[in-house]
């Protein structure tokens, strides 16, 4: 629903822009479906968790319940699955970290509370820092992917990073169509970065938050 909504408001945005007219509409939807095609291609099949935590009163019991409901999920779908976590906090108390154990085991840890174990010891493919601290202000989203012998791969990358020379290459886009004023053009190209860049912020965003 969110890409729907960001797709016509993408449109609008860049269609104004670049002149409001039938091409320039075209062309900046045309883009800004582009630019959902490229960032969430390797997302299409995945699944989709949320764990959202109280922040007057942050349980890790629920952070470590949603990563077993993730790795269920993995083994009986052999699908990936993405999982969305916002731990807001007041910045006087300590954010959480995911951190392994001598066990090669997950655990999650709080300053001044228990460590809580995911007690499934060398399942956990770290290809994110460790330990990771999950921020205060905003939402991370995990990529949790199948690996061989039932393991899992877990990485900070819910979609894929569009390179530099592509953004290069849409700023020249622009430049060109203000220079030849190509009215189509310019919404096309502002389409994709406007596109491009509201799906970033999605992965920040807690579950339902407009």
């Amino acid at each position: 629903m969110f890409v729907v909504c960001a797709i016509f408001l993408v449109t609008a945005a860049a269609g104004l822009i670049a002149g409001a007219g039938i091409r320039t509409f075209l062309a900046a939807a045309v883009s800004a479906g582009l630019a959902t095609w490229l960032v969430r291609a390797p997302c299409r099949s995945s699944l989709h968790l949320f764990a959202n935590l109280d922040p007057h009163e942050p349980d890790s019991t629920i952070l470590v319940d949603a990563l077993r409901e993730a790795l269920r999920l993995i083994r009986s779908t052999r699908n990936p699955v993405l999982l969305r976590i916002s731990a807001f906090a007041r910045k006087d108390r300590s954010p959480f970290r995911f951190g392994l154990n001598r066990d090669g085991d997950l655990e999650v840890c709080c300053e001044g509370k228990r460590a809580r174990a995911l007690r499934q010891p060398g399942v956990w493919i770290a290809d994110h820092p460790v330990p990771l601290t999950l921020p205060q202000d905003r939402c991370v989203t995990l990529r949790l992917t199948p690996a061989a012998a039932g393991r899992v791969r877990a990485s900070l990358s819910p979609a894929r990073e569009l390179r530099r020379e592509l953004w290069l290459a849409v700023a020249l886009l622009a430049i060109a169509a203000c220079a030849l004023d190509v009215s189509w053009l310019l919404a096309a190209a502002l389409g994709f970065a406007f596109q491009a860049r509201l799906l970033e912020h999605d992965s920040h965003r807690t579950n339902g938050q407009p």
